[in-house]
Parts: C-alpha cells; sequence; structure tokens
C-alpha cells in the first residue's frame, strides 16, 4: 500500500503529467475501499447511483429481497444520441464481465418486467456478495468506459423504495438527493417517447 509520505516522496521525482496520474489512482484505490464500505452498508430496498459529472452516464446498484446485489451499467438505450457509447465501449463492458442489454427501455418480456433482464447492461450477484470485485467493476467502468479521472467527478444518489434519500457518508463524495428526481423525470420522458 502507498502511503501519503510515499506518494509524496514519489511526487518530487515525477514529471507534472505523472503527478496527475499517480495522484488520482491513489484517489481511486482509496475510493474502491469506500466504495466496498459503501455496498456493504446498503439493506434491502435500497439503491445506490453513481454519476459521472457533467454526464448522463451512471452505475447503479439494487440491495435485492433474496440479499443479492443487482447491478446496472447505463446503456445506450437511456442516453441521447449525442452522448451514445461508441462499439468500441460496449465491447470494452463486455470484456468487463457486464451482461449486454436484453431489451429496450418500456419494453416487456412474454410474462411482463422480471429480474431476469435489463434494458442497461447488468449483472445480478447472489449472496455471498464480493463488495470489492463489485466496486472494482463499478470503478473500472467509470473511469475506463464512461471517462471519469477522478473519484470527485463522482457524485451519488441514494434511497431507500418507499422511503425516500439516504446519505451514504461512507464514500465521502458529492450527495446529490435532487439528482434522484431529475433522474427518474429524465427516465419517464424518455420511456415515452
Amino acid at each position: 500500500m502507498i502511503t501519503r509520505r510515499t506518494l509524496a516522496n514519489l511526487l518530487v521525482w515525477l514529471p507534472i503529467a505523472g503527478h496527475e496520474a499517480l495522484l488520482a489512482h491513489a484517489e481511486w484505490a482509496d475510493f474502491a475501499g469506500r466504495l466496498t464500505r459503501a455496498l456493504k452498508s446498503l439493506k434491502r430496498d435500497e439503491f445506490l447511483i453513481l454519476e459521472t459529472r457533467g454526464d448522463p452516464y451512471y452505475v447503479q446498484f439494487a440491495c435485492r429481497a433474496d440479499d443479492g446485489l443487482r447491478i446496472e451499467a447505463v446503456s445506450n438505450g437511456y442516453l441521447p444520441a449525442e452522448k451514445c457509447l461508441s462499439a468500441k465501449h460496449r465491447e470494452k463492458l463486455l470484456e468487463l464481465g457486464w451482461n449486454p442489454p436484453t431489451h429496450f427501455p418500456g419494453e416487456l418480456d412474454r410474462l411482463g418486467r422480471s429480474w431476469s433482464g435489463s434494458p442497461n447492461y447488468f449483472l445480478h450477484v447472489a449472496a455471498p456478495i464480493s463488495h470489492a470485485a463489485i466496486a472494482s467493476l463499478a470503478i473500472a467502468t467509470l473511469r475506463g468506459v464512461y471517462g471519469a479521472a477522478r473519484p470527485s467527478e463522482v457524485p451519488y444518489t441514494a434511497f431507500r423504495n418507499g422511503a425516500g434519500t439516504i446519505a451514504v457518508p461512507a464514500l465521502e463524495v458529492e450527495h446529490r438527493p435532487g439528482a434522484l428526481s431529475a433522474l427518474i423525470a429524465a427516465l419517464a420522458k424518455r420511456r415515452s417517447t
């Protein structure tokens, strides 16, 4: 593990571009631990959404009744045309281990809406859950696919089904409780078109 003192000593010897890369790496490593703790703290029917600041990209987590976790990464079905993921980015999501979207937003299967698929990239993780592995996947997606440079560019929204917004202080990033209503309105508008 790199301590802050070791990091400070290394920074003296690196060019400026190296400083930024090393600082970003250390920040993401620290955020991975915080996200792992936050995911462990989620209770049944609680949701956590990590967004990219200034873009419509997100990774969301839903704690399920069976003690499992449903994780989704936004797909082109919910993105405006100018922000759609390229073929390279869609392939990267599959390489990271995400399941591909199974249907378009608003489209139901023969039996109605179920947990068996999603219009987003998704995973169902049964208990026992490796929260650290899930945090690593989310970070790889936010950084490598959605372009977040630092954890400070990833505010969150969290809520409990039927009980409103909740705070997840373990994340130590911006909490945007009002963003949830904007997200829901945008999704509803998207589904109606």
